[in-house]
């Protein structure tokens, strides 16, 4: 996982089932957006404005009307839970 600026960023997304730990990651960094992309694609940002490019597509992770979570209370037998986070799957010209 890299961290670009403010933003996270995960490879290998979906084929190695990745989304809980980029979930986890920005419990630890409240605000920040998180991508995540396996080999093909790519995301291109400019300013405000994201593009996909590539045959598959990549998912983006908003914690920003996050109403609860879980993650900092956990023991070790318990399951993260978090409410309201919203997941993107944007597909390649979006």
């Amino acid at each position: 996982m890299a961290f670009l600026h403010s933003d996270a960023i995960d490879q290998h997304f979906a084929e190695r089932r990745r989304l809980g730990r980029l979930i986890s990651a920005l419990l630890q960094a409240p605000a920040i957006p998180g991508f995540g992309i396996d080999e093909d694609p790519a995301i291109i940002v400019d300013g405000d404005a994201l593009t996909v490019v590539g045959h598959e597509a990549a998912a983006i992770v908003d914690e920003s009307e996050l109403t609860y979570d879980n993650f900092n209370k956990l023991s070790e037998d318990e399951s993260i839970a978090v409410c309201d986070i919203k997941l993107h799957i944007l597909s390649q010209g979006f």
